[in-house]
């Protein structure tokens, strides 16, 4: 028997329904606590005592609280342009961007770090939940107009071919469009950001659902030899993961030997 239902048999519901006035039945208490984890891993770990398989995860859970800072927190869009315009901010902040486009299915990521010397800091996190993709272009315009944002990449597969290639017309050498879909350009971008995990060139807040998206990607090997990656949390296709990867990615100086190559 696992803990948790050890837990219920020996009436941890009863004793939590006298305290705080509920009146759930062990059924409601166990899905509500179900519903409550971020994934499947944190339902596992913190409530059956069933470790998380790191074998398979592309980034272990070591290697992601070791980048995080609990006194980091993200910015929302205006908060980020008041900071940028005190005395705070440095002189010279370079911002950098990674953007995964999702529509219906997945979520709609913007990433915003600040370089300092070789040490990203998470600045702001943008998600959008089944918006319009008027919605979507008019948030990233206001990023991609700060002075100090250098550099944005996009993900021009799919929903996003459209936005990234409007948002390269307005905004030129700013924006380039990464296609994602698969095969050499997705590896490059998903090893990128573990050796910045690596390296300890990250700064992140500590985050459930960031975590989350981190962890569930995972790197299986074919029958053929090759690497595929792919991951799912509760609510994204690690699309914060590949968000991520593209704002790294956009720091990247051009002539490293990670730089891509657009399409």
């Amino acid at each position: 028997m696992n803990p948790i239902d050890k837990a219920i048999e020996e009436g941890i519901v009863e004793r939590i329904n006298e305290k705080s006035g509920r009146s759930e039945t062990r059924e409601e208490f166990l899905e509500r606590i179900h519903a409550e984890c971020i994934d499947e891993d944190q339902w596992n770990q913190e409530y059956r005592c069933i470790p998380a398989d790191e074998s398979a995860a592309f980034l272990s859970h070591d290697m992601i609280t070791a980048c995080e800072d609990p006194n980091l927190h993200l910015l929302t869009i205006n908060q980020l342009i008041a900071w940028l315009a005190s005395p705070e901010a440095p002189p010279d902040a370079e911002l950098y961007a990674g953007v995964d486009v999702g529509r219906m299915r997945d979520l709609f990521v913007v990433d915003v770090g600040l370089k300092l010397g070789d040490i990203m800091y998470d600045k702001l996190r943008l998600e959008l939940d089944r918006q319009p993709f008027p919605t979507m272009r008019a948030e990233l315009y206001r990023l991609l107009e700060l002075p100090q944002l250098r550099r944005c990449c996009i993900d021009s597969n799919g929903n996003g071919m459209q936005l990234a290639e409007e948002a390269q017309i307005a905004f030129g050498y700013k924006v380039e469009r990464v296609h994602i879909s698969g095969g050499p350009m997705k590896e490059k971008l998903a090893f990128g950001l573990r050796n910045a995990f690596d390296s300890l060139a990250l700064r992140m807040p500590v985050d459930a659902k960031l975590r989350a998206d981190l962890h569930a990607m995972k790197k299986v090997v074919t029958a053929t030899a090759n690497i595929r990656l792919d991951g799912r949390t509760d609510d994204s296709h690690c699309d914060r993961f590949w968000a991520k990867a593209l704002r790294q990615e956009a720091a990247r100086p051009y002539d490293e030997p990670w730089a891509l190559v657009c399409d």
